[in-house]
């Protein structure tokens, strides 16, 4: 009897941990907000702020991760009619790897992808289309980042 009151206790408690990670329609307008804001008044650094900081950046990586991040913004600011969807991430989403002998993570679990698709990109092309992974840092959806695992 003690048994089944605590799996059932232990089951109401993770789908409600699980039902906490979902991003809410609420989240996902208000990072489109301002994912569309920063973009259209090409601030850079209002960007930047929707990557979470959580977990360590590898010094010998920051460089690359920064002028990645550069070059995406600079892609996206640019076009012309930019279309946004989020979406579910692919069942092979790259969340890990190895680099020069070290492993590396994403800092929050991947629990959606904006996707950013350039509506004057030449049909029948991959180019004209970018996702971002998302994931829910305090309660907020944000950007994730690659981080080292320690």
């Amino acid at each position: 009897m003690i048994r089944t009151a605590l799996a059932v206790i232990c089951l109401v408690f993770l789908a409600s941990v699980a039902h906490a990670q979902d991003a809410t329609p609420e989240m996902k307008t208000d990072f489109l907000g301002k994912v569309k804001a920063a973009i259209a008044q090409k601030d850079f650094k209002a960007f930047c702020s929707l990557y979470s900081r959580q977990g360590t950046v590898d010094p010998a990586l920051k460089d690359k991760l920064d002028k990645g991040n550069q070059d995406l913004f600079n892609t996206i600011s640019t076009m012309a009619s930019p279309d946004y969807a989020f979406a579910a991430p692919a069942a092979n989403q790259l969340t890990s790897f190895t680099y020069q002998g070290k492993s590396y993570e994403t800092n929050l679990k991947v629990l959606l992808v904006l996707q950013i698709h350039d509506l004057n990109a030449p049909p029948n092309t991959a180019s004209g289309t970018w996702s971002i992974p998302l994931g829910i840092d305090n309660g907020v959806l944000m950007i994730t980042e690659t981080v080292l695992i320690p």
